[in-house]
Formats: C-alpha cells, sequence, structure tokens
C-alpha cells in the first residue's frame, strides 16, 4: 500500500512501512531535491493498495478511503538546494593589489570554509560571515609574476549545509 503526498508542487508516493496487526499504519517516503512545502504537506484523500491488502481482525477488507488524518500544517518539506553566487570586486588585479570577494548563499549555510574554494593563481583569506552564513567575504591575493585574464574561482558547495540538511 501506499499514500500520495503532495509536497508544494510535487507529488510523490509514501510507502508502507509498518503496522501490521495494529490500528495504525507507517508509511515513508524520500523527500526529493527540488520540492519546497512552507505550509504543510497534503495527504490523498485514499490508500492505493497497490496489490497490497488491508484487514480488520474478521478478515474483512478495509475500505481505502482516509477518514481521520490528522493535521499535516506543522508537517513542512525544503528539498531545495542552496546555490551560491561570487564576485570579485576588483577583476584587473596587479601586483600588490588585492580584492574583496563575496560569496552570497540562496539562504544560510553550515560547513563552508576555504577548503570548499579553488583559486587558480592566487589565495584567499579565511572566509567569514557576519549575517548568519548567507554573505561570506575574504580577500583575494593574486599570485605574483602571473597574468591571466581568465583567472577562475570554483566552489565546491557538497559539504555546504543548509538548516534542512541539503547539500549545496
Amino acid at each position: 500500500p501506499r499514500l500520495t503526498l503532495i509536497l508544494g508542487a510535487t507529488t510523490v508516493d509514501a510507502t508502507y512501512l509498518s503496522g501490521s496487526g495494529t490500528s495504525a499504519l507507517v508509511f515513508r517516503s524520500t523527500v526529493p531535491s527540488g520540492p519546497a512545502d512552507n505550509d504543510g504537506i497534503t495527504i490523498g484523500a485514499s490508500i492505493d493498495l497497490n496489490g497490497g491488502t488491508i484487514r480488520d481482525g474478521a478478515s474483512t477488507d478495509a475500505t481505502a478511503i482516509l477518514t481521520s488524518v490528522g493535521s499535516t500544517s506543522a508537517v513542512l518539506v525544503d528539498g531545495v538546494r542552496p546555490t551560491a553566487a561570487i564576485v570579485v570586486a576588483d577583476n584587473s588585479l596587479t601586483i600588490g593589489e588585492t580584492s574583496l570577494v563575496t560569496i552570497t548563499f540562496s539562504e544560510a549555510v553550515t560547513g563552508f570554509s576555504n577548503a570548499d574554494l579553488t583559486i587558480a593563481n592566487g589565495s584567499l583569506s579565511a572566509v567569514s560571515s557576519a549575517d548568519g552564513g548567507i554573505t561570506w567575504t575574504a580577500t583575494l591575493r593574486p599570485t605574483a609574476s602571473t597574468t591571466d585574464s581568465t583567472n577562475v574561482i570554483t566552489l565546491d558547495t557538497t559539504g555546504v549545509l543548509d538548516a534542512a540538511g541539503n547539500a549545496g
């Protein structure tokens, strides 16, 4: 058996997990990457038996229509991964100059550090955030005696997490 769950604009199935011999059935679903539901999920009006059976103690088939479902207004979903934008304030540095680098995430994140950044012809001071993890800044210092008009800063967000635990 399975239930249909509506997570924002995304529909997923919750499959039967346990409850045989009891008055309560337990279903489980994995939230896919992408959906967000900030006002509570919606549960479909019936159980899809999906080839299974639900019977009472007298072996009478149960109705597959849900008549009593508790409030789901507190069951919130956040499957949205954080994203980031990197801005270098001065993109035409010469020897001895530095530039402010700002990394702005779409939401507050944890687990972000310089280890997540690759700088091709320079180095960054330690990144820091003064607004709870949304905006991070550091100072870029180019490598001396290097000329490169296509220098790149690369951000690996796989270890960067939002409050819901979504990796970037």
